[in-house]
C-alpha cells in the first residue's frame, strides 16, 4: 500500500507544481482537465490511505486516533465526490466573478 500511494502521490505533486507553474499559459481546456487528472488521482489516494489507516488505528485500539481518521476519511471521499462532478480541485470556492 506504502509503495502505491508514494508512486501516486508523487504524480499527483509534480502535476501540481506542473498546474501552479503553467496555468497562466495554459488554455481554459486544458487547466480543466488537468485539474480534473489531479483530482481523480488526489482524492481517491488520499481517502483510500486514511481509510487504511484509521482500520489499522481501529485494530491497535487506538480509537481517539480511528476516529478521527475515519471522520477524515469521511470528509476527504465528500469533497472529492464533488471536486470530480464539478470538474475542480476546490469545490467548495468561490467562483470569480
Amino acid at each position: 500500500m506504502s509503495a502505491v500511494v508514494t508512486a501516486i502521490g508523487g504524480v499527483v505533486i509534480a502535476l501540481v507544481i506542473l498546474l501552479v507553474v503553467l496555468s497562466g499559459r495554459m488554455s481554459k481546456r486544458a487547466r480543466a482537465g488537468l485539474e480534473l487528472i489531479v483530482g481523480v488521482l488526489m482524492y481517491p489516494t488520499v481517502t483510500a490511505l486514511w481509510g487504511w489507516q484509521a482500520y489499522q488505528r481501529f485494530g491497535d485500539g487506538d480509537w481517539i486516533y480511528a476516529g478521527l481518521m475515519s471522520v477524515a476519511t469521511v470528509v476527504m471521499a465528500t469533497t472529492g465526490i464533488y471536486a470530480i462532478r464539478r470538474r475542480t480541485l476546490a469545490p467548495f470556492a468561490k467562483s470569480a466573478k
